[in-house]
């Protein structure tokens, strides 16, 4: 296999420019435990990071918004994005840290030393300054296009008694899986690593994932959003799909990581995976760019991938992350197998899809001057 030249992805200027704090956009000038942030998220950082056995679990599944109004209301969302933006416990003055003496195991001790399936050599499973700020990226890019505040007013119209005709339903399901394929387009578009292909590889990278990752992020973003395991509310995609694949998707939804880093992470591996959407015929093959430069993938999904195997390592220990992610890696071939199948046995899909993805091709050409914020990200304005 070729060697790949790894892309090392700086931060941006923007964030250190604006003066604010990462955690909750408050006013920030100093680096505080490896972040830049604010006096109050200090503080809150140094009370509750070395105390997380004690925090209980966010109800809202670690979707919480976290701004300088919301920042008191959920703990663990705030902790979970101080450690995002690169707050780091290791950082707390000892004078600070409370002392806790526990008997060590020798036997288990041997145990936590066995080495990870990390892709990296001599991969100890701590995470970097530089592979938390690439997580936080991440997770911002995700979160800067995402679509919960969108979806709650559209199950309360789709609900309304105004809705009596099938039609208008389907016609809200139309608009759904556009606003949800565009959302999926502004964040791949966001990356560095996609910014460097060529416009040729970019169009074909589409070709090859967007249906699949697609799915990956309507089904997280319909199960936050309260839709899936609701049949009132799912009555917003049965029309196009039927009763059958919703509740398919719904079952797939259930067993999911609940964890909301985990899920955007993998999301950005499966962006850049050589393909994540397999169909018996793919129309213009013979115009793919990556057909014999797929090699030119694995280093991004390699730095993504292994920055996931990290953070679960930290989350989890060793054995719970096999685990989950050996569960993870078994949805993903479901969802791979459920797009197929949904594309191939149903007409109307496949021609709505077909034509989105054709939509967003173009569209990288003819916006190809246009500068697109790296992770979403712009000085003193906000990305629509």
């Amino acid at each position: 296999m070729l060697a790949v030249p790894t892309v090392v992805v700086k931060p941006t200027t923007n964030t250190m420019e604006s003066s604010l704090c990462l955690i909750c956009n408050a006013t920030a000038h100093v680096n505080h435990y490896g972040a830049i942030s604010c006096y109050s998220c200090k503080m809150f950082f140094r009370r509750h990071s070395l105390r997380k056995k004690n925090i209980r679990m966010c109800r809202m599944n670690g979707c919480c918004c976290i701004n300088e109004r919301t920042r008191k209301i959920c703990i663990p969302c705030r902790l979970a994005k101080c450690i995002a933006a690169g707050m780091s416990p290791a950082l707390i003055r000892k004078a600070y840290q409370p002392v806790v003496r526990l008997p060590v195991d020798k036997s288990e001790q041997k145990q936590t030393r066995i080495s990870s399936l990390s892709l990296l050599s001599n991969d100890l499973s701590t995470l970097r300054t530089v592979d938390w700020t690439l997580l936080s990226n991440v997770i911002h890019a995700y979160d800067k296009f995402t679509l919960i505040t969108w979806l709650h007013p559209l199950i309360t119209y789709a609900n309304s008694s105004r809705l009596t005709v099938n039609l208008n339903v389907a016609i809200d399901s139309v608009a759904l899986i556009s606003t949800l394929y565009t959302a999926v387009e502004l964040f791949l578009r966001a990356t560095a690593d996609f910014q460097i292909l060529t416009i040729a590889e970019q169009q074909s990278l589409f070709q090859r994932n967007l249906h699949g990752l697609f799915l990956l992020y309507a089904i997280s973003t319909l199960r936050n959003a309260g839709i899936l395991g609701n049949r009132q509310n799912q009555r917003i995609v049965v029309p196009i799909y039927g009763q059958a694949v919703v509740d398919r998707v719904s079952m797939i939804s259930t067993t999911l990581d609940s964890n909301s880093p985990i899920v955007k992470l993998i999301q950005i591996v499966f962006a850049f995976s050589t393909n994540c959407f397999a169909v018996t015929y793919r129309k213009n093959v013979d115009r793919d760019a990556l057909l014999h430069g797929s090699f030119r993938l694995f280093g991004s999904q390699n730095v993504y991938i292994t920055i996931l195997w990290k953070y679960m390592l930290y989350q989890y220990g060793f054995r719970e992350s096999v685990a989950r992610f050996s569960t993870l890696v078994g949805k993903l071939l479901d969802l791979i197998s459920m797009s197929s199948d949904v594309y191939n046995e149903n007409a109307y899909h496949q021609v709505l899809v077909d034509y989105l993805v054709e939509n967003a091709q173009a569209a990288l050409i003819a916006n190809r001057n246009e500068s697109v914020p790296l992770w979403g990200r712009m000085k003193d304005s906000v990305v629509n």
